[in-house]
C-alpha cells in the first residue's frame, strides 16, 4: 500500500531526529564477549531474517531475557503464525510502527503517557500494512494463535486500535505537536 495517509511514530525513547533514516539492523559481526550459544543464536536469527531485523525485532529476538513477560510470548506466536501462514505480510520483527492521527491519541491515552515523556514524528516509507493492535492478546497458546490469524487476515477486534507496520527504510519527518 502506498503511503498516502499521514503516519506518525511515538518516540518514547526520545532518540529520533528530523531527517533520520531508520534501516534494518545488520546482523552482528564478531561481537566481543559472547558465548558459543549467543554466536549460534545470532547465526540462527540471520538465517530467519537474512535482510536484517528492526529495533523491535532485536528487542524480542535477542534481548528477550531483558524484555520478558507476556509480550515476548505473544510476539513469538504472532511471528510464527505469520511465517507459516502469511509469509507475504511484513514481519513485526522487520518493521517500524506508526499510527494515524487518531491512533496516536488513542495510544497516548491508553498508555497514560506524560507529555514530556515522548515525541511524535511524521514518518514516510514506500510500503505499509494496517492491523488492529487490540488483537495482540491472549493468555495461552490457542487464543494467542487464533488472534494472530485474525490479525494477519486484517480482522478487527472490539474497539479497534490500528497500527501500521512500515517496511524499512523509514524516513523520519517533522516533529509533530499533535
Amino acid at each position: 500500500m502506498e503511503n498516502k495517509v499521514k503516519l506518525y511514530h511515538i518516540d518514547r525513547k526520545n532518540v529520533l531526529r528530523e531527517g533520520m533514516e531508520i534501516q534494518l539492523l545488520p546482523h552482528p559481526q564478531h561481537r566481543i564477549d559472547v558465548s558459543k550459544f549467543d554466536s549460534k543464536l545470532d547465526s540462527f536469527v540471520q538465517t530467519l531474517f537474512s535482510k536484517g531485523i528492526s529495533l523491535h525485532g532485536d528487542r524480542y529476538l535477542r534481548n528477550s531475557i531483558k524484555t520478558g513477560g507476556k509480550d515476548i510470548y505473544i510476539e513469538s506466536i504472532f511471528e510464527t503464525i505469520r511465517a507459516c501462514f502469511y509469509p507475504d505480510r511484513l514481519s513485526r520483527f522487520q518493521s517500524f510502527f506508526a499510527f494515524n492521527h487518531e491512533g496516536v491519541h488513542q495510544f497516548i491515552e491508553k498508555n497514560k503517557l506524560k507529555p514530556d515523556s515522548f515525541s511524535v514524528y511524521e514518518v514516510s516509507c514506500d510500503h505499509f500494512e494496517k492491523y488492529d493492535m487490540e488483537l495482540l492478546r491472549g493468555e495461552s497458546h490457542a487464543p494467542v494463535s487464533y488472534f494472530a490469524h485474525q490479525y494477519w487476515q486484517g480482522e478487527v477486534y472490539e474497539n479497534p486500535h490500528f497500527e501500521y507496520l512500515l517496511r524499512l527504510p523509514v524516513e523520519i519527518g517533522k516533529k509533530s505537536k499533535l
